[in-house]
Order: structure tokens, then C-alpha cells, then sequence
């Protein structure tokens, strides 16, 4: 029963299967008012609407609670028999014995299901369960990222979008008095079509990766629905990572790692085997997070960088509103400057989300997810 159990929730932890299914699965209504699905509660809200891994906990909990009630039934009729053999142990001995009996054997099967009870709720029974739920919430967090990053450039192209229709607006409008030829607005039509047509795919791109995340979910789309924001990166846990310990501890979370440890290997031959691809394998392990940490600090130095670059843009930005004000600047000129603000914001930004994905990636690692 209990390798049923851990194998029913290992299969569902196949994300291809996930993925595949959400799309047709029943969906939830989330309430009428503004409902915001935030990054923190992401695992709770899979456990809730995913059908794959909401079956398999259901299957899980349902096994556990079937045993439950028959360890509870056999536990009331024992003590109904002590009862009974307490009752008649004067006045009819050998009945009294028989329900003693009986009752010391339904005490040994109680006790039994006890123990099979705790054993499908200890940790390492519950862990593939676990692990499902982890790898789809892995998968969730990607998702909602990758999400918020089509938002930003979004938001930055928009501008860009702007800015040029003011552009062209002005060159076709020069070209009417005889000052721009008609190359230039041909020029300038084209790049407007251009980032149109990049701004609409950006916007088709958000859509699908929403529609994505909430059937994963299991939440039907609707305007109230609002995916939340990304958290900023956590600069201090990042650089206090003590890389070595993390490193062993991914090794022995290392699934590869344990089914190895674990294989069986009975003459010295295949001691030998085992040793070697045990050894191969937290090799492996080993070089996997290596090759997570170093993705981690490329991030952290790429953000700064692009932290900074935002910065430096933030005082050019409030250069050109004083600008703007002083009336020393044409209304193109203004969405021009603006829109390169907002492109060094969304790269900061979208850095940071990057950032927080791949220290998101390395804790995955550690727990061997």
C-alpha cells in the first residue's frame, strides 16, 4: 500500500503530464472582488486547484483516513469487549476469557494499523508527495517571473511605441511643408510598424504565459484576477552563501545520489559497481550546483550593473522634466527621454526578477528539486 501510494504521487509530479492536462482540467472561479495570486502562495494555491497534485494528496489522505477508520472501529470493539469480560468475570468465567481474547486480538490489530499509520505519515513517506508539489510550484515560479518580465518591457516599449508616433507624426508633418523627404518617412513609418508589431507580440507572449500560470493553478482567467509582483532579490542572503555547505547538501538531497546510495549490491562485484556510481553520481550533483552558483553570481554582477545604470538614468529623467517644464523641449524630444528612462527601469527590473529566479533555482538545487 505505502509503495502505491509513493508511486501514484510520483508520476504525477510529471510536469509534461501537468501542463498538458491543466489546459482541459475543471478550473476554479476565484471571488467576484480582486483577487491577487502572489508569489508567496504559490504552492498552497497548486495543493488547492492543480487536479493532478490535488489527487494525489486526496489519494494520500483518503488511504490514511480509510486506515484511520479501521484502526478507530477495532479500538471501540476491543474496549467493548474489555467491557464485557470485565462485566462477566465473576459470574461467567469462560465467556470472560473469550472476550478477552477477542479483545487482545483486536488490541494487536489496532496496534498494528497504528504503526502503519504513522509510517504513511512520516516525513520520508510524504517526501514524493512533496517533491511533486515542489517541482510544480518550481515550474509556477518560472511562469509568474517570466510574466512579470513581459510587463516591464511592456511598459517600457508602450513609451518607445509612443514616442515614435510622435516621431512620425512630426517628419510626415515636415515632409507636408517640404523639410523631410519622402525616404524619411518611409524610414520612419517602418520603424513604427516595427515596434508595433514587436510591442503587440510582447503583449501576445504575457497572454499565454498568464493563461499558462493560472490553468496550472487551476483558476479560471477573469479581470479580477491579478498576478502579483515578483519579490526583490534578497542581496544580503545572496552573498552570505556559504557555497560549500550548500554544495553537500545538494549532493545528498541528490535524487540520482540516493537511488544509487540505496542500490543493492550484493558480491563484490557489484559493491564495486555501486561505489562507482555512487561516486559518479555525486560527481554530477556536485558539478550541477556548481554550474546553478556560478549562473547565481553572473546575475547578482549583471543587476548591479543594470542597478546602477538606472541610477545614472534617474538623474538624466529629472534633468529632462525640469526641461520639460522650462518648456526647452518638444513633446517628442520629452517621450523620447522618457522612454529611455523607462527601457533602463524595466532592465532593472527584469535584472532583478532574473536575479531572484536563479537564487530561487539554487535553493531549489539544495533541496534536490
Amino acid at each position: 500500500m505505502k509503495r502505491n501510494i509513493i508511486r501514484s504521487a510520483f508520476l504525477a509530479a510529471s510536469l509534461m503530464a501537468v501542463l498538458t492536462t491543466a489546459l482541459s482540467a475543471p478550473i476554479r472561479v476565484l471571488a467576484e472582488e480582486t483577487e491577487v495570486v502572489s508569489y508567496e502562495n504559490l504552492k498552497d494555491l497548486l495543493k488547492e486547484g492543480n487536479v493532478s497534485l490535488k489527487a494525489s494528496y486526496d489519494s494520500y489522505n483518503d488511504n490514511v483516513k480509510a486506515y484511520e477508520e479501521m484502526r478507530d472501529t477495532l479500538k471501540w470493539q476491543q474496549l467493548n469487549l474489555e467491557g464485557k469480560a470485565e462485566e462477566l468475570k465473576d459470574s461467567d468465567s469462560e465467556i470472560s476469557s473469550v472476550y478477552s481474547s477477542n479483545a487482545a486480538s483486536l488490541k494487536r490489530s489496532s496496534s498494528q494499523l497504528t504503526k502503519q499509520i504513522k509510517t504513511m505519515t512520516e516525513e520520508k513517506s510524504t517526501k514524493s508527495l512533496e517533491k511533486s508539489a515542489d517541482a510544480m510550484t518550481m515550474t509556477a515560479q518560472t511562469l509568474m517571473n517570466s510574466y512579470n518580465q513581459m510587463l516591464c518591457n511592456i511598459e517600457a516599449r508602450e513609451k518607445s511605441v509612443e514616442a515614435q508616433r510622435a516621431s512620425c507624426f512630426a517628419v510626415t508633418t515636415r515632409h507636408g511643408i517640404g523639410s523631410a523627404t519622402e525616404a524619411e518617412v518611409l524610414s520612419a513609418q517602418k520603424s513604427l510598424a516595427a515596434s508595433e508589431n514587436s510591442l503587440n507580440s510582447l503583449k501576445e507572449n504575457a497572454a499565454q504565459l498568464r493563461e499558462q500560470l493560472l490553468a496550472l493553478l487551476g483558476i479560471r482567467d477573469s479581470a479580477a484576477v491579478v498576478i502579483g509582483i515578483i519579490p526583490e532579490p534578497d542581496l544580503t542572503a545572496i552573498d552570505a552563501i556559504n557555497f560549500a555547505e550548500d554544495q553537500q547538501k545538494a549532493v545528498n538531497n541528490s535524487s540520482s545520489v540516493q537511488n544509487e546510495r540505496h542500490a543493492r549490491a550484493g558480491s563484490t562485484a557489484e559493491k564495486k559497481q555501486k561505489s562507482q556510481k555512487v561516486e559518479t553520481a555525486e560527481s554530477e550533483a556536485a558539478a550541477s550546483i556548481e554550474a546553478v552558483y556560478q549562473t547565481l553570481l553572473q546575475k547578482r554582477t549583471e543587476y548591479q550593473a543594470a542597478l546602477e545604470a538606472f541610477e545614472s538614468a534617474s538623474i538624466s529623467y529629472q534633468s529632462l522634466q525640469k526641461k520639460q517644464e522650462a518648456g526647452m523641449l518638444s513633446n517628442t524630444q520629452y517621450l523620447q527621454g522618457e522612454a529611455s528612462y523607462l527601457e533602463k527601469k524595466a532592465a532593472k527590473e527584469i535584472a532583478g526578477m532574473t536575479l531572484y529566479q536563479a537564487y530561487e533555482t539554487y535553493r531549489w538545487e539544495i533541496y534536490g528539486v
